[in-house]
C-alpha cells in the first residue's frame, strides 16, 4: 500500500519562495553590474566616439531584439507555468521557429540604422547590434515561467559576464572596437544554444510543426509583438533618436543617463521576473487578478524607491564609470528617478495585471499612444534641449502608457466585478 508524501509546512514553502525572490534579485542584479567590467574601458580606451558607437548600436540591437522575440516573453511565459512538459518543450520550439524566420529581416535593418548613424566603426557597431537580435533567441522568458532562476544563471547570466570579461581584455590589448563586438555576438550564440540543449529541445520538437501551424503562431503573436515593437521605439531606440538630432557631446551625456537608468532597471526586473510566475500559477481566474494587483503596487513602490536612489548616485557614478568624457548632472539624474519609478509601474500594469486579464491587446495600444507621443517628443524636444529633452521626451511617453493600461485595467476589473 503506497503512501502519499506529506504536504510541505506553511513555514517551509515561505523559506521555497524567498528563496526564489532570492535567485531572482540576484540574477538581474548580476546582470546589471555586468557592464560596469566594460564601460570603463571603452570610454577610457577608445574614447567619446567609441561609445556613442557602441551606444547606438546596442540600442538599435534592442529594438531588433524586441522584434525577434515576437512578443513571447509577454504571452509564453505565464503560459508554460501551466503547461506540461512535452506540451513546453514544442512550444518552445514553436517559439524559436518563429523567432529565426524574422531574425534575418530585423538583422538587415538594424544594419541599415547602423550605417547611417554609427560615428566610425561601422562594422564593429554592425556587430553588437546583430549580437542584440541574437539575443532573443534564448529561453530567459521559459525559466521565468518556470521560477528556475538558477537556469537565468546557467545559461544567460554566466555566458554574458564571461563574454564581457573577455571583451574588455581584448579592448584592452587590442585598442579595436572588435575586441568588444565578437566576445559579445559569441556569448549571446552561446547562450542561445546552451538554453536549447538544457530544457531537453530535440529536432523532433521542431519537426511537429507544419508550416500552417508556424504562420498561425506568428499572426497569433500579433498582438503582443504589436506592443513590444511600438514600445521599442520609445524604450530601446532614444538613444538612436537623440543621435539623429543632438550634437555628440549630448548624444554622449543621454546615452550614459540611459545605460545607468536601463541598468538599475534591468535590476529592477527580479521582482516581476519572480512574480509572473505566481501569478500565472494561479488556477481561479479571481485569484489570479488579486496576485496581478498585489504586484503592480509591490512594483511600483520598488521602482518610487529605487527612482529616488538613482537621483542621488547617478551625479558620481557618471565620473567614475565613463572616464569623464559624459559626467551626468544632478538634474538629468532626478528626471531619470522620475522615469524609473514611472517604468516600474507600467512593466506591472502591462505585463502582468493586463495579461492576467486576458486584455494584451490593450498592452499594444498603450504601446501605440506611448510611440505616438514619445517620437516626435524626443526627437523635437532633444533637438532643442539636449539630452534634458531626451529624457522629458521619455517620461512623457511613459506618462501616457501608463496611463492608457491603469484605464484598460480598471475597465477590466471593473466588468469581472458585475
Amino acid at each position: 500500500m503506497s503512501t502519499s508524501a506529506p504536504a510541505p509546512s506553511a513555514s517551509a514553502v515561505r523559506m521555497r519562495r524567498a528563496r526564489k525572490l532570492a535567485g531572482f534579485v540576484m540574477l538581474p542584479a548580476l546582470n546589471a553590474l555586468a557592464p560596469l567590467l566594460i564601460l570603463p574601458v571603452i570610454t577610457g580606451r577608445l574614447g567619446v566616439d567609441a561609445w556613442v558607437g557602441v551606444a547606438i548600436a546596442q540600442s538599435v540591437g534592442s529594438a531588433g531584439a524586441v522584434l525577434v522575440e515576437l512578443g513571447w516573453g509577454l504571452t509564453g511565459t505565464q503560459r508554460v507555468a501551466r503547461q506540461h512538459r512535452d506540451n513546453r518543450l514544442h512550444l518552445i520550439a514553436l517559439s524559436t521557429i518563429t523567432k529565426l524566420i524574422v531574425l534575418v529581416p530585423a538583422a538587415i535593418g538594424c544594419t541599415v540604422v547602423v550605417i547611417a548613424l554609427a560615428p566610425n566603426d561601422t562594422l564593429a557597431c554592425i556587430a553588437i547590434a546583430i549580437a542584440g537580435c541574437v539575443a532573443s533567441l534564448g529561453a530567459t522568458w521559459v525559466y521565468i515561467g518556470l521560477g528556475r532562476a538558477s537556469l537565468i544563471l546557467l545559461l544567460d547570466t554566466v555566458p554574458r559576464m564571461l563574454g564581457l570579461l573577455i571583451a574588455a581584455a581584448a579592448v584592452i590589448a587590442t585598442g579595436s572596437l572588435w575586441g568588444f563586438a565578437i566576445p559579445v555576438l559569441g556569448s549571446a550564440i552561446v547562450s542561445a544554444v546552451a538554453a536549447h540543449l538544457a530544457l531537453g529541445i530535440r529536432a523532433r520538437h521542431f519537426r511537429a510543426h507544419p508550416r500552417r501551424r508556424i504562420v498561425f503562431a506568428m499572426r497569433a503573436q500579433g498582438s503582443a509583438l504589436a506592443g513590444r515593437a511600438l514600445s521599442a521605439l520609445y524604450i530601446a531606440l532614444p538613444v538612436t533618436l537623440v543621435g539623429a538630432v543632438a550634437p555628440v557631446a549630448e548624444v554622449a551625456v543621454f546615452s550614459a543617463i540611459e545605460r545607468l537608468q536601463r541598468m538599475l532597471l534591468t535590476g529592477l526586473q527580479a521582482l516581476p521576473n519572480a512574480i509572473q510566475g505566481w501569478v500565472g500559477s494561479a488556477g481561479d481566474p479571481g485569484e489570479r487578478r488579486r496576485r496581478a494587483m498585489t504586484a503592480v503596487w509591490a512594483n511600483g513602490g520598488t521602482g518610487i524607491i529605487a527612482g529616488a536612489v538613482a537621483a542621488l548616485i547617478l551625479p558620481p557614478a557618471s565620473r567614475i564609470l565613463f572616464s569623464g568624457v559624459a559626467d551626468i548632472p544632478p538634474e538629468l539624474a532626478a528626471l531619470s528617478g522620475l522615469l524609473i519609478a514611472i517604468v516600474s509601474f507600467s512593466r506591472a500594469t502591462g505585463g502582468i495585471a493586463l495579461v492576467a486579464v486576458g486584455r494584451i491587446g490593450a498592452i499594444a495600444w498603450s504601446a501605440l499612444a506611448g510611440a505616438i507621443i514619445g517620437i516626435p517628443g524626443i526627437l523635437v524636444l532633444a533637438h532643442l534641449l539636449g539630452a534634458a529633452g531626451g529624457l522629458l521626451g521619455e517620461i512623457t511617453a511613459e506618462l501616457t502608457v501608463l496611463a492608457v493600461q491603469a484605464f484598460a485595467l480598471h475597465r477590466a476589473l471593473r466588468r469581472r466585478r458585475h
